[in-house]
């Protein structure tokens, strides 16, 4: 997300290589360190503290940071898309208003793609429609639902989703030269 929805910001500030690079870097650990923290100690205000002895459910801290990944993969999908076919649509009203436009519009729209995996995992999948089920685990569905996407825009040219607008430019005064005799 920081390089695509966010287009850069805020690394764009530091201008030299390697230290843009190594500052991002650095930063994106540490925000998904926070995230993955923050999202696990929301399911222990909800479920409680964790069972050492449990391997799998709720009370499992494997299932916690399964869960957490979970989470995350619903930003992934809304990501993908607004990033691919979108052209990190709003520009036009500058780089800030854009940023938070991106930023709520992915994470509104992975609400959005919870709720709607939740209400359809029972009938489509067999699945029961539980945050709590230890057995639905969404990461898998949303994985397969990104594959095709990145095949439509990777081998396809994100046809017939989207129509590129190409420029045409032309050098004035430029000399060709030819290699042929």
């Amino acid at each position: 997300m920081t390089a695509n929805v966010w287009s850069g910001k805020p690394f764009h500030l530091i201008k030299k290589q390697p230290w843009s690079g190594l500052v991002a870097l650095a930063s994106i650990i540490l925000l998904a360190y926070i995230s993955v923290k923050i999202s696990v100690s929301g399911m222990g205000a909800v479920w409680g503290a964790v069972d050492p002895k449990a391997s799998d459910g709720p009370t499992s801290l494997a299932w916690r940071y399964y869960n957490s990944a979970s989470l995350a993969g619903f930003t992934l999908f809304p990501f993908l898309i607004w990033n691919h076919y979108f052209d990190n649509w709003p520009q036009k009203w500058g780089s800030v208003v854009g940023w938070f436009i991106r930023t709520i519009g992915v994470f509104a729209l992975a609400v959005a793609q919870f709720y709607i995996y939740y209400a359809v995992c029972w009938p489509l999948l067999g699945l029961k429609p539980e945050l709590s089920n230890h057995v639905n685990k969404p990461l898998v569905w949303l994985f397969w639902a990104i594959i095709p996407l990145l095949f439509n825009d990777w081998f396809m040219g994100k046809y017939p989703f989207y129509k590129a607008t190409a420029e045409c430019v032309g050098v004035i005064g430029s000399k060709t030269t030819s290699s042929s005799t």
